[in-house]
């Protein structure tokens, strides 16, 4: 008897301390999808209109219709450090928000769909006709490939194509020949 108490005890225990990892995991999971909201409208106040109601219904037109081979916008297939932020921004412009896409076939589905709906306007960078160039970059410690700074998945290496990332002024004038 006294070892079923004590059992009934320490189950209580473990139970409670269960209950209580997972309301901090459910509070974490609050906290975080109030984040990605919070991040989506500052998002939205800086993509133009038209291209942030194409990339809403490209989404919605890949569940519909049931399409694959659609894997997002530049901007959501790279990763960087905060500091590098306006230095993408302004190599990149608006490509970021171009869409990447597995083939020319897909984005003409895509695209047939979202003309239909007038739902926006979308550049696709379809990954079977696009081919990276090949970039010789000068040997100085000074100047480093900005996409060795960011992070994304090597599936989409061929739709990057960025500039240096200079760490002093003087360095980019020697490589404009104006230094």
């Amino acid at each position: 008897m006294v070892r079923f108490i004590a059992l009934e005890t320490e189950g209580h225990y473990l139970c409670r301390l269960l209950w209580g990892t997972e309301s901090a995991v459910n509070a974490e999971i609050v906290r975080l999808k109030a984040e990605v909201v919070k991040a989506e409208k500052a998002l939205d106040h800086v993509t133009p209109r038209d291209i942030r109601r194409g990339i809403n219904c490209i989404w919605r037109i890949c569940r519909e219709y049931n399409i694959s081979g659609v894997y997002g916008s530049i901007i959501e297939l790279l990763e960087c450090d905060e500091n590098l932020f306006t230095a993408v921004e302004v190599t990149v412009g608006n490509s970021l928000f171009h869409v990447v896409v597995e083939s020319d076939e897909i984005s003409t589905q895509v695209n047939r769909h979202l003309n239909g709906e007038k739902g926006g306007r979308v550049t696709f960078i379809p990954l079977n006709s696009v081919k990276a160039p090949y970039v010789t970059y000068p040997p100085t410690s000074d100047a480093i490939p900005l996409l060795k700074k960011l992070k994304y998945s090597y599936s989409y290496h061929q739709a990057f194509s960025l500039g240096l990332f200079v760490s002093r002024a003087e360095t980019s004038w020697g490589m404009l020949g104006l230094g």
